[in-house]
């Protein structure tokens, strides 16, 4: 069963009003016309801003604004739905395609947890965003890059021997040679630059 139409007119009263749980109605409707959607996502209340990163009907400006949100739970929302959590892989690329600008200030953000979300997704997809992927690859958090260095199809071997090269911590080596296949040039790399251990 669908979410119920939209009266345009009481919605605007109600993206207005003071009464939290029909403005949270609201935001999690997606059938709520975009321009309320996006004035809602400078909504005070921070439950009210995580329904509207949580909504698949959410314009893409109002997410580029919760991508920002100080709230590190409205941040995650935002990177669980543009990764395309459950979407097929065509939509899914179409949904990074047009988050670029959304997945580049997630990428950024200074909490693990919601780059830890990109990570664990595009580690095995052939499709992601090759920029993304290199970020990701030269996060400083193990968590976030030892997945993506040890597993992502996207990384080419320039990509990891320049890694080598620019002095990668041990874990990232390891990461590196624990690849299901190692070229002849990136294992060279490895030999010149890296730790025993990872050599």
């Amino acid at each position: 069963m669908g979410s119920p139409a939209i009266d345009y007119e009481g919605a605007m009263a109600i993206a207005r009003g003071d009464d939290v749980d029909a403005r949270l109605a609201l935001a999690v409707n997606p059938q709520t016309p975009p321009e309320f959607l996006y004035f809602l996502a400078e909504d005070p209340h921070m439950g009210i801003r995580r329904a509207i990163g949580e909504n698949p009907s959410t314009p893409n400006k109002a997410d580029v604004l919760l991508s920002r949100d100080p709230d590190i739970s409205v941040r995650c929302a935002v990177a669980r739905k543009i990764v395309g959590d459950g979407l097929e892989a065509s939509k899914r690329q179409d949904l990074w395609r047009m988050g670029f600008t959304i997945l580049e200030t997630l990428i950024r953000d200074n909490v693990v947890k919601v780059r830890k979300i990109l990570s664990q997704t595009f580690k095995s997809d052939g499709q992601a965003p090759h920029p993304l992927v290199l970020a990701l690859a030269r996060d400083e958090e193990e968590e976030i890059a030892a997945p993506i260095l040890r597993e992502s199809p996207v990384l080419s071997d320039d990509d990891m021997i320049t890694i080598i090269e620019e002095g990668a911590p041990g874990w990232a080596q390891h990461a590196i040679a624990g690849r299901d296949t190692v070229s002849t040039s990136v294992g060279d790399a490895l030999i010149a630059h890296g730790e025993p251990a990872a050599v």
